[in-house]
């Protein structure tokens, strides 16, 4: 390992400002790991509270039969609602002891291929980096997705009571995320909701136990009832127990290999009647492992079919990251502390199109 400790980095102070300089410049470096999700949504960077929601796709009917003069102009056909971003602030703020950090480190030096015999500040940076970056993303995909400002714990006795019991309801409840915005949509517009019948099952074997084409029929269906508009950018998302389910499907009738190829992220991108299927396992472990009563999950099997220029990430940028820190703390208990903090925003900008099944 290195001549000198990770604390004794941590310690200087003058070093300790190029290290939060080097951390911000490579966690924008990183885009914030939006790539992936570019793949699913539109994303706006720059955005602050009161900037008004934008739609941008090729419209039609703008030529018409000349009529002559004082014939008055035809609107452009823009869909989107009236409406305003409003970011919410997100702060990153975590610990841990010294010497858990060391060991983490060192596990680090192994998985990566480091020279453990020649650690140097770059080293410390990277592996900073990996723990800032790592959650960060994986917090900000759980708002995207699953955040609904009205999610509570099985039996709580108010709020959806979805959430496994014991679960902090605060992780969720920042703001109105993608699945809570389509569950909006299909309660007051029924006809564009399918229903998975799994789903309803009284236990997780009967969960599990999807009929062979269930997620071939689901697809079909969700094209079928979308109602997009001339210029939309269609997109499925879907859970990987539906993306698996597809792929045995094709498989077996169809004599067809129906692969699903990874990007950035942990997500994996395909195709199904010209439309790009989008899946990823974590968000089936993010079902399981936080929508669960003790004896079914919430809705395990979910698939969306939605216009990729409606469903619109809005950040602040990776130009206003602030507030990053690490600070050591000695004494009898050593501690580290890492700190962050951004401000995002999701939003249907339409409101009204695509279709759900669940």
């Amino acid at each position: 390992m290195a001549n000198k400790a990770f604390k004794e980095f941590l310690k200087e102070a003058e070093r300790n400002k190029e290290y939060i300089k080097r951390i911000k410049d490579l966690l924008e470096e990183g885009q914030f790991g939006l790539l992936p999700l570019q793949q699913i949504f539109t994303i706006r960077e720059g955005i602050v509270k009161g900037t008004e929601f934008g739609y941008y796709a090729p419209i039609s009917n703008v030529t018409h039969l000349d009529e002559g003069c004082g014939k008055p102009s035809k609107p452009l056909d823009t869909q989107v609602r009236t409406g305003w971003f409003d970011p919410v602030p997100l702060k990153v703020n975590v610990s841990d002891c010294y010497s858990t950090l060391e060991k983490t480190f060192d596990a680090w030096v192994s998985k990566t291929g480091a020279d453990r015999f020649n650690i140097d500040d770059s080293d410390y940076v990277a592996f900073l980096v990996s723990l800032i970056e790592g959650g960060i993303l994986n917090d900000f995909n759980r708002f995207v997705f699953f955040a609904d400002k009205n999610h509570s714990t099985v039996g709580s006795g108010s709020g959806t009571q979805v959430l496994k019991t014991g679960l902090d309801k605060a992780n969720f409840n920042v703001l109105n995320g993608l699945f809570s915005q389509f569950e909006a949509m299909v309660t007051s517009v029924p006809e564009r909701k399918i229903t998975i019948d799994e789903n309803a099952q009284a236990n997780y074997a009967g969960q599990r136990a999807l009929a062979d084409d269930r997620a071939y029929k689901v697809l079909c269906q969700l094209k079928d009832i979308a109602g997009f508009k001339s210029g939309a950018s269609p997109v499925f998302v879907i859970t990987q127990s539906l993306a698996t389910n597809l792929t045995r499907f094709m498989r077996k009738e169809f004599r067809n290999e129906q692969s699903f190829k990874m990007v950035e992220g942990g997500y994996m991108v395909s195709e199904f009647e010209g439309v790009p299927v989008v899946t990823s396992e974590w968000l089936d472990d993010m079902i399981r492992s936080n929508f669960d009563d003790g004896t079914k999950w919430h809705n395990p099997h979910r698939a969306l079919l939605l216009d990729k220029n409606e469903c619109q990430i809005a950040i602040d940028s990776m130009g206003a990251l602030k507030d990053i820190g690490v600070e050591y703390l000695g004494g009898d208990i050593e501690k580290v502390f890492l700190k962050a903090s951004y401000r995002a925003d999701f939003q249907r900008v339409i409101g009204n199109t695509g279709a759900m099944a669940i």
